[in-house]
């Protein structure tokens, strides 16, 4: 099943609504301070977040019928972010993303 489209702001992502799933913020990040962050922020703003530190690792999980969006660095060790939006819309994701470089 594809990734959802991004929703209207005052409706529930489709597939939320679909599935019951509540929606996850992935984040893809080499830096263990980062990933740290947004598990901070998270709990603090009752996100539901999931963090991986390859691109590898993120594109193995990913559970592409769970809404949510991607945040997602530039510059990894395995590959560029760009190589992963890529491999997204090969997969027919089309799960939102966020790029984010230090």
């Amino acid at each position: 099943m594809p990734c959802s489209p991004p929703a209207a702001p005052d409706q529930a992502p489709p597939a939320a609504a679909a599935t019951g799933l509540a929606p996850l913020v992935r984040v893809v990040d080499d830096e263990p301070s980062i990933l740290s962050l947004f598990l901070n922020l998270a709990q603090t703003a009752g996100f539901s977040v999931e963090t991986y530190g390859t691109a590898a690792d993120f594109l193995a999980e990913l559970d592409e019928s769970r809404p949510g969006c991607l945040v997602l660095d530039l510059n990894l060790p395995d590959r560029t972010g760009l190589q992963v939006l890529q491999e997204l819309s090969a997969r027919q994701c089309r799960l939102p993303v966020v790029f984010m470089s230090g």
